[in-house]
């Protein structure tokens, strides 16, 4: 800093600036603020600093005036205003986001160590300290600026930037000042209130700000093609931009507070100043500037502002003075800003999400701000002045002209206007806006519906929105954009013209309606009966057929031109014009001369007839077209997004029919018949769109079976719905249909979408299939009543269970007969559509999963499917069609690799066909075909996937890792299931070896990943969890032939296991797998942070557990049948030989350090087992009075369940996205007091339906956990009978000191010999030879075994805590589990 104020060349001087600025910019919290204290104490900016005789001053003004002024030459200013603002930077706008305290993050990102900046960094009273600072860059460096020479022109707009820059620093210091303004400029006061006094005072800061700015967009177009000097002028634009967006903020709060204490004001307000039509346009006029996204920003922000403020900007706009092309441009400027950020992935949706001051680079907020400002201004017309909104849409608002607004014609595709973009955006790709960018989206349909909503405006807006000849269809989309907007007024009275009784509907195209129950069925069946004859040319006459050959056009004849108009390219420079853009067409020929006079003219109009009727046909059928469109979005908004507004508290109040989900099953029985009459009339053009709205309405049916369980209740609004007739005449049109359409793609595919949605729509509530348990608490709390006395509960349950059963049953009956009817028909169609290589991979996944789904639901299809060689041909594509697919890195790749998914489903399902005790022979029909010798064959289970460490982000999709796990996890599934279903037989269990040996290298790879710790961002998942519980699962089933498998690769899974065993059965809190750790840390969070919750937490216990019972279940028959191969082994047979000899012992280990691995023989130890014993004996004892808690809240009525309750249990144990659904139940979200009785009749629905999910889990993880208890504790028994000599144990352990556990009394001799032949038998241990002392050294020393009892007392004391739990809930069997404890403490209490 002392260089600054040194006898030094100023160029030195500025490139100290720059270094010091690098270093402030670069380190924000440790550098910028002790500079920026250095820097105000520096005697070259020190105001009045004294002078030291026969030394020249060397000050910034001294500089500036005399040296760089008569130099014209400004380095030493440009880079200490840079300096300045650099150190400014970060000061300012750190208190701007911390209010004055600490806050932020970064600080070691930066350089940093914290959060909070150094205290010589704070700004107190709005900067007053920078006073000087910025009285020399006002005074002596902005007031000079347009008269001061520059030798390098772009010196000019550098400093006019530095400048701005910080005049905007000051009055954002100042706006967050609480200091009130002083009435007199020259008073001390923030710099920020200075500024202001000048600007509005029209002193230097007003006047460089115009010199700036005033030239307008134009001057900088004139220039754009000079890339040294175009950047600068366009960087001071912006920062003057910037500026003048800081003082219209501010100016109005200072005026008030001026006035408020000196009682007057001698200022006006900016927008005063502005109202001036040259400065006024100047400033609109910069949106017009394409190059800079930064400069429209801020001509947006002052648009914002002004037009707030200037009610006739409109007018102002169009003075004389102005030239005459000023609105338009203005107009155009607006449509293509908007048109160049709503097309980019970067517009930014919703600005109250990302402010404009923390946006990165890459943010584009004009959109949004475009559209934001139309909504602000789009208001009724004050007076005769048009809106700004007017104008942007195109409206006509030029000051003179003949209509005005209101008889405007709105033409976009002619005018170019933000209409023109809206219209393209609201239809592009599909509607792709809708989703991508919601905000803007509903902000564009809400500007047309407001603009449609003004007696002034509405007229143009209305006409635009129904085009002339579509009357029918404008009336449809009118009322669709009201359905679609935030307007409960509108939306209810449309719905009621809609659906409400038929004397109460609207008044559009009574001709096409008959007499129906409601309005939308009436406009369906005059569309469809509506009949369109296409004309013919075999209507006109022979001699005119004749003549028409003959007359031709550049060898065209004129026959062919109207038959064929693909034959008017041929002539497209001939004159001849027959065929417009729209397909219609036209009377008009451009054949002049003797070709035209010669022409008969009889043909002449006989040909113009087939024109003006084929004319005719294309304009009905067209508005036909649009029409359907229009009724199916219409039917698809009222049956989704406004469906909760046709009911209050479960009663109809708007529809004709007695409740909604009658009036929508009329519209989907109506949409299928409308169908139906449309291919049997051999029109196939409207069947696709009524197909979509079926379903869409079979979709809202699901939905509704999981909101209102549909458990067979009175109160079920489906009751009426889902009956036996109603749903079989559904199937037999959607038959009939199928059989109909089979030549037709598109409807074909469609019709296979819905009757997989109805199949699924049949099989009723997830909740049906519960456990009796839960099914029976569920029934009690629905039906119950606080005052029912239990006879009469009991008796309501019996027959509500017994009449579900019963619909269900029907149902079920008269599905399977109407599908075993037209079984053949189906099973051609799907055949050919699921076979089909070159078919698209939708419809070949969407017919294998309706496959599937018949096989499920009649069985007898897969005889058919067997006939058609369906699993035949699936499993010989299996050797070549995955590994070219594998190969492929695409995105069809990975689709084609979903479809290859659905085929070993459909497999899976077809080896599971039939009722429980038939999947035997499913399953026998399957291996006959060979399946594991192809399943074996298929190269692309080798395949070496990528290092997961090294995928980031989107890669994972795309890698060969994602693609093969899509294979592997259905080909096991498979496989698991042939060999589970077929226990007995050896000729599979030797093909499933034969699988193992020649795929090692992926199931060892399966079991690696699963125990892996992680490496990088990568560590492993629900993906590698299943894989490594379906190997193991099919491992544990291969144990009595593992002799079979080579050595090296039976030991290699072996040790495999056993790692994955000491990951996974530890306890909780000492396993490394971040599986583990993740799940101990929902445990922690659930329900504090976004997407954990309780449902969550559940599902990945089920995952672990389920593994876990898998290795249990291997560990325990390796013991078993370890010791079975052996004695085969031995072949003595005699009672002498050793009892532990040949067997897979584990060791006592733990005394020393509680080792889980034997580090010799690299087994689990007995200590391990125990751990995981224990663990699942906490985790059950959990889950039971989980259990328990959730029946007694399903056992509650429903009078009796709160809000908040259903609330918290919803945000619990339902989606993830759950927390997001509870606001649209309500009517006014949770601040607005009591529920609204609809949202708690929901939420109560709801919160059972979710509950009674989370109960049937938590039934399910319960049977894994005690299964796991129960294999744990047999494995630890099986080496004590095998190794542990039993005197001591049958002479009652006498002297033995019995610790915490105790036999019963009467515990004798005999009774525990019993209770041991009992233990061994039901372990498969018969005829064990008698363990000796020798025997017992197997498993550890004595210290070794003591300790091991000592730990395991603790595990038998929880166990039996468990079991005692366990009698609240009979259904699970404990019987092992207490033979096992029983026996067990015997043993300890021996030791």
């Amino acid at each position: 800093m002392c260089l600054v104020a040194s006898q030094v060349p100023n160029t030195v001087k500025a490139a100290l600036d720059q270094v010091l600025a690098a270093l402030g910019t670069r380190f924000p919290r440790d550098y910028a603020p002790r500079l920026l204290e250095r820097l105000m104490q520096c005697s070259a900016i020190i105001p009045n600093s004294p002078m030291v005789p026969g030394v020249p001053r060397l000050d910034l003004i001294t500089q500036i005036n005399e040296v760089e002024a008569r130099k014209e030459e400004y380095p030493e200013t440009i880079a200490f205003i840079r300096l300045l603002n650099a150190l400014l930077l970060p000061v300012v706008r750190h208190e701007g986001m911390a209010g004055g305290a600490a806050g932020g993050s970064g600080g070691a990102a930066n350089g940093g160590s914290g959060n909070t900046l150094p205290a010589v960094a704070r700004i107190t009273d709005g900067g007053m300290d920078l006073m000087h600072l910025t009285a020399f860059i006002v005074q002596h460096v902005l007031a000079h600026l347009w008269q001061r020479g520059y030798r390098i022109p772009t010196q000019k707009w550098e400093i006019a930037a530095h400048c701005f820059q910080h005049l905007e620093l000051m009055l954002e210091l100042c706006a967050r000042s609480s200091l009130p303004p002083h009435p007199d400029a020259s008073a001390r006061q923030p710099p920020g209130y200075v500024i202001m006094h000048d600007a509005l005072g029209g002193g230097p800061v007003m006047q460089s700000l115009m010199h700036i700015l005033s030239p307008g967009y134009a001057d900088l177009m004139e220039v754009r093609t000079q890339s040294d000097i175009v950047a600068p002028r366009e960087m001071a634009v912006v920062a003057g931009l910037r500026v003048m967006v800081a003082l219209l903020q501010m100016d109005r709060r200072f005026l008030d507070e001026l006035e408020h204490s000196s009682g007057h004001c001698r200022y006006q307000s900016l927008d005063v100043h502005m109202r001036a039509p040259p400065k006024l346009s100047n400033l609109l006029a910069y949106i017009c500037y394409p190059d800079s996204m930064d400069i429209q920003i801020e001509a947006l922000r002052i648009a914002t502002e002004l037009t707030r403020r200037l009610p006739n900007t409109v007018e102002l706009l169009q003075h004389p003075s102005l030239p005459s092309g000023t609105l338009p441009s203005i107009r155009r400027g607006y449509a293509v800003a908007l048109r160049q950020s709503l097309f980019q992935s970067e517009a930014i949706d919703n600005l109250s999400d990302a402010p404009l001051a923390s946006m990165c680079d890459s943010s584009d907020p004009r959109a949004a701000l475009i559209l934001a400002l139309a909504l602000q201004n789009a208001a009724e017309p004050t007076g005769s002045w048009a809106s700004f909104t007017h104008m942007m849409l195109g409206y006509e608002v030029e000051v003179g002209s003949m209509g005005g607004i209101s008889e405007s014609m709105l033409l976009p595709k002619a005018e170019y206007s933000v209409l023109t973009i809206i219209e393209k955006a609201l239809v592009h790709q599909g509607f792709r806006f809708s989703r991508s960018k919601p905000k803007l989206y509903s902000q564009m349909l809400c500007l047309l519906y407001r603009m449609a909503s003004l007696p002034s405006s509405s007229v143009p807006m209305l006409e635009y929105l129904a085009p002339k000849n579509q009357d029918l269809a404008a009336a449809l989309t009118t009322a669709l954009l009201l359905l679609r907007l935030e307007h409960p007024e509108s939306a209810q009275r449309v719905l009621v013209n809609l659906l409400g009784p038929i004397d109460s509907g609207p008044d559009m195209a009574t001709e096409l309606m008959p007499t129906g129950s409601c309005a939308l069925l009436n406009l369906l069946a005059g569309l469809v009966d509506l009949e369109v004859q296409q004309p013919a040319l075999s209507d006109a006459g022979l001699e005119e057929r004749r003549l028409w050959q003959e007359m031709v056009v550049s060898d065209v004849s004129i026959e062919a031109l109207l038959s064929q108009p693909h034959a008017l390219a041929s002539v497209g420079g001939s004159g001849v014009q027959m065929q417009s853009d729209t397909g219609d067409y036209t009377a008009r020929s451009g054949l002049v001369g003797a070709a035209a006079s010669d022409l008969p003219s009889a043909s002449v109009k006989a040909a113009l007839r087939y024109v003006q009727q084929y004319n005719a046909h294309a304009l009905v059928s067209g508005a036909r077209a649009a029409a359907v469109e229009a009724w199916a979005h219409l039917v698809q908004v009222c049956f989704t997004r406004l469906y909760s507004q046709l009911t209050i508290d479960g009663q109809a109040t708007l529809v004709a029919a007695t409740s909604p989900a009658e009036a929508l099953f009329e519209i989907l029985t109506a949409s299928l018949e409308g169908t139906s009459r449309l291919l049997a009339s051999g029109d196939a053009t409207l069947s696709p769109m009524l197909c979509t709205v079926v379903r869409t309405l079979l979709s809202k049916l699901q939905e509704q079976v999981v909101v209102n369980m549909s458990l067979g209740q009175a109160s079920d609004p489906l009751a009426p719905v889902r009956v036996p007739p109603r749903c079989h005449a559904l199937l037999r049109l959607l038959l009939d249909l199928m059989q109909r359409a089979r030549r037709l793609q598109p409807v074909r595919v469609q019709l296979y979408a819905a009757l997989l949605q109805y199949l699924q729509f049949c099989r009723g509530s997830k909740l049906s299939s519960c456990a009796p348990v839960v099914l029976e608490a569920m029934l009690e709390g629905w039906g119950g009543s606080s005052t029912m006395i239990m006879g009469s509960v009991a008796q309501q349950l019996s027959s509500s269970v017994a009449k579900l059963d019963a619909t269900q049953d029907a149902i079920e009956r008269g599905n399977a007969a109407l599908l075993n009817e037209h079984g053949p028909m189906l099973v051609q169609l799907l055949t050919a559509d699921a076979l089909d290589a070159s078919a698209p991979h939708l419809q070949q996944s969407v017919a294998l999963h309706l496959l599937s789904s018949l096989v499920a639901h009649q069985p007898s299809t897969a005889a058919m499917m067997y006939s058609h060689s369906v699993p035949q041909t699936i499993l010989q594509q299996l050797t070549s069609t995955p590994q070219q697919l594998l190969l492929q890195n695409s995105k069809q790749a990975r689709v084609a690799v979903y479809v290859v998914e659905a085929q070993l489903a459909l497999l899976l399902r077809l080896s599971q066909a039939g009722p429980p005790h038939q999947r035997q022979l499913s399953a026998q029909q399957m291996y006959s075909l060979h399946v594991l010798q192809y399943i074996g064959g298929c190269k692309a289970l080798d395949f070496e996937p990528e290092d997961p460490s090294m995928l980031r982000g989107n890669q994972m999709t795309d890698s060969l890792r994602y693609r093969l796990h899509h294979l592997i996890t259905p080909l096991m599934r498979l496989l698991h299931s042939v060999v589970a279903s077929l226990p007995d037989s050896t000729s599979v269990k030797s093909d499933a070896c034969q699988f193992v040996e020649g795929h090692y290298r992926m199931m060892e790879r399966q079991l690696r990943e699963a125990a892996s710790p992680g490496a990088g961002a990568w560590v492993p998942g629900d993906a590698e969890l299943e894989q490594a519980q379906l190997s193991v699962s099919l491992l544990s089933r291969l144990v009595p032939v593992w002799h079979e498998l080579h050595p090296s690769y039976g030991e290699g899974l072996r040790h495999a296991l056993y790692r994955l065993t000491s990951v996974f059965c530890c306890a909780n809190s000492k396993s490394v797998s971040p599986i583990v750790v993740g799940l101990t840390q929902m445990e922690l969070h659930c329900g504090q942070r976004a997407g954990i919750n309780r449902a969550s937490v559940l599902t990945r216990t089920a995952q672990i557990s389920a593994l876990r019972c898998s290795l249990a279940r291997y560990l325990r028959d390796s013991v078993v049948y370890s010791g079975h191969a052996a004695s085969a082994k031995d072949g003595s047979g005699t009672k002498d030989s050793s009892a532990a000899k040949g067997h897979l012992l584990m060791k006592c280990l733990g005394a020393g350090g509680g080792a889980e691995l034997d580090a010799q023989t690299a087994r689990p130890s007995l200590m391990l087992i125990r751990d995981m014993a224990e663990q699942s004996c906490v985790d059950a004892s959990s889950s039971l009075e989980e259990l328990a808690s959730l029946l007694d809240l399903l056992k509650t009525p429903d009078l009796t369940m709160d809000e908040a309750t259903c609330v918290s249990k919803i945000q619990e144990y339902g989606p993830s996205a759950s927390c997001s659904t509870l606001m649209p139940l309500g009517s006014g979200g949770e601040e607005s007091g009591a529920a609204h009785p609809d949202s708690l009749f929901s939420r109560r629905r709801l919160t059972r339906h979710y509950v009674a999910m989370a109960a049937s889990k938590l039934d399910h993880l319960l049977g894994s956990q005690l299964s796991i208890v129960e294999n744990s504790l047999a494995i630890v028994l099986l080496h004590f009978l095998r190794c542990l000599p039993r005197g001591s144990l049958l002479s009652g352990g006498a002297g033995v000191s019995k610790g915490a556990l105790v036999l019963a009394a009467g515990a004798r001799k005999g009774e525990n010999s019993m209770q041991l032949d009992e233990a061994a038998a039901s372990l498969e241990l018969m005829s064990i030879p008698e363990p000796t002392e020798e025997d017992a050294l197997q498993l550890g020393s004595r210290g070794d075994l003591v300790y091991f009892m000592s730990r395991l007392q603790e595990t038998l004391l929880k166990t039996e805590s468990l079991l005692c739990k366990s009698d609240a809930i009979p259904h699970h069997s404990v019987e092992g589990i207490d033979l096992m404890l029983r026996t067990l403490k015997s043993y300890v209490i021996s030791y």
